[in-house]
């Protein structure tokens, strides 16, 4: 068992690469070193290689014990500054579309400290994490959920395999410094190409419960504890795989707003005893917690966060009903609004087809009630249908009512009328165009 570090180093030693040997990532990534696995005797010598404060770092980080800039309100007031005019400037598509369907991102104070701290209050950095933690949910999880949270419900049954079998999972407690400890068996990986792809799901899912809302797991990072025995990552032709489990790995880890603070793993040596040192190295001497069951514990974890999102749902659930406002469209709202991310909105489409089936009768209406009554049969179709229509304001989007509604579907049946042809040009006996007409507006056809 040992602590795989991050901090910045200098030139080591050639040796043979291992398998366990992860590439230093791009600028903002979680790692900004190289992660090395292997006996005492390696970890010895590359420790021998960097300077002593470089190597307090090192002991500081793995135990938790790292002296943290001090959040003043200065420093947060000016760092979100920052981060508001880099925002601004951004013209990335999956950002705009976040802004957009969610209104309240812009004042939403809690996420944007989370992606200044995983990035030591870079706002630059900050921004670009910012992108790529929505490019990247799009690709886990589609576009539909953009700005949602992510609960148990929305994992696809192979995500929801990945933590019934115990391969990654949250442990119960926090070490001594109040770093959540996220646990990873690699005796229970499943390499299918589509089971790796779910993990990612249940990664995503697991580390956004972790840090959110906890502002110290924020700054200090998650700490993770690897287990190897069995696994067979250590057998010759095995650094393939692993490389193509942890590639996608990094990718999630560089996008979502969090630190790796460091890594413990545990490999085939039967002296050491692994629960026990998991107890003896993280927790504080106070704690009594055991480590037991970690099946049972798993399964009392995901019981717990369902009655938590319930609550959750509900709680929700009551603030629409009192507000009339939603933080975020469904995708079989309507958006009522002028521009291109209103009309591309997919329950757009379906409502202007709706509005075209009725057009022939709305052509024939000739009186003012027969269009009322029509406008009203669409609002009870479109109800009927699961269709309801939002405007978008600053704290989210705001439930039309009933008539509201109506006047909606009145002006999309004006919107969508035949364009009037102009009148011909009235020619004299002479052949020259009869201008006194056509500048006369009292005159001229409508």
């Amino acid at each position: 068992m040992y602590g795989a570090y991050n901090p910045p180093m200098p030139s080591l030693p050639e040796r043979q690469e291992s398998p366990f040997c992860c590439k230093p990532t791009g600028e903002g990534g979680n790692r900004q070193g190289r992660t090395y696995i292997g006996d005492d005797a390696d970890l010895a010598n590359d420790m021998n290689a960097v300077s002593f404060e470089e190597r307090e770092k090192v002991y500081h980080d793995i135990h938790g014990v790292s002296e943290l800039p001090e959040e003043t309100t200065k420093l947060l007031s000016t760092c979100l500054e920052q981060l508001d005019a880099c925002i601004a400037k951004s013209r990335h598509t999956n950002l705009a579309k976040a802004r957009f369907l969610r209104p309240k991102l812009d004042t939403d104070r809690d996420f944007k400290l989370m992606f200044l701290r995983s990035t030591e209050y870079d706002a630059v950095k900050a921004t670009r994490r910012m992108c790529d933690y929505f490019d990247k949910k799009c690709e886990i999880f589609g576009e539909d959920m953009l700005v949602k949270r992510i609960t148990i419900s929305d994992l696809s049954e192979e995500a929801i395999e990945c933590q019934r079998s115990g391969l990654l999972m949250m442990l119960p407690f926090k070490d001594q410094s109040g770093r959540p400890i996220q646990f990873f068996d690699f005796s229970k990986i499943n390499w299918d190409p589509v089971a790796i792809r779910s993990h990612a799901q249940w990664f995503w899912y697991i580390i956004m419960n972790a840090v959110e809302g906890d502002a110290t797991a924020q700054r200090r990072g998650v700490l993770s504890v690897s287990y190897a025995p069995g696994s067979g990552l250590l057998e010759p032709g095995s650094c393939g795989r692993l490389r193509g489990l942890l590639a996608p790995a990094e990718s999630i880890s560089d996008a979502l707003p969090f630190k790796l603070s460091c890594t413990h793993m545990c490999y085939d040596d039967p002296r050491f005893d692994f629960l026990m040192q998991i107890k003896e190295l993280l927790l504080a001497e106070e704690t009594d917690c055991e480590c037991g069951d970690l099946a049972k514990q798993n399964c009392e974890y995901i019981e717990t966060q369902l009655r938590k999102e319930k609550r959750q749902a509900e709680m929700e659930a009551e603030d629409e009903a009192r507000t009339g406002i939603v933080m975020y469209p469904r995708p079989n709202d309507i958006l009522i609004g002028r521009g291109q991310s209103y009309r591309n909105y997919p329950a757009a489409q379906v409502f202007y087809k709706i509005i075209d089936t009725y057009m022939d009768q709305y052509l024939s209406s000739k009186e003012r009630f027969e269009k009322v009554s029509l406008s009203i049969d669409v609002v009870s179709a479109l109800r009927a249908a699961g269709y309801r229509m939002l405007q978008r304001k600053p704290s989210g989007w705001e439930i039309l009512d009933a008539v509201s509604e109506r006047q909606k579907v009145a002006v999309a049946f004006r919107s969508r009328l035949p364009k009037k042809v102009s009148s011909p040009r009235r020619v004299l006996a002479n052949g020259e165009a009869n201008t006194d007409f056509e500048s006369d507006p009292k005159r001229r056809r409508v």
